[in-house]
């Protein structure tokens, strides 16, 4: 039996790495590009297609619940009349929470 503690604690050192990773949730928003400029896109278009891969993380949070809680509370500030163009309130509108370990941010 005590040989076999080393092995435990190698195990549950594995394990809980895993877990902490999984635990870190990204808010991210897609990326932008520039094109023919007008008055109402100010020359940039989101790109909503693009891989999550190529987003930008706009943060990192320790719970799915704490990334979308900030996640509505930059909507609901970017959704005010008087703030930040069309474009900003577009890409936080179109913004994702997503576990760190996701497969389609590599």
């Amino acid at each position: 039996m005590t040989t076999r503690w080393p092995y435990i604690v190698v195990a549950l050192l594995c394990c809980a790495s895993q877990a902490r990773a999984a635990d870190i949730w990204y808010l991210l928003a897609p990326p932008f590009n520039s094109f023919e400029d007008t008055p109402k896109t100010d020359g940039l278009r989101v790109l909503s297609d693009a891989p999550l891969a190529k987003w930008s993380r706009i943060g990192s949070f320790e719970s799915a619940q704490a990334c979308e809680q900030s996640r509505q509370e930059t909507l609901r500030f970017l959704t005010r009349e008087d703030q930040n163009p069309t474009f900003n309130r577009d890409r936080a509108v179109l913004s994702k929470c997503v576990p760190s370990d996701d497969p389609r941010l590599k």
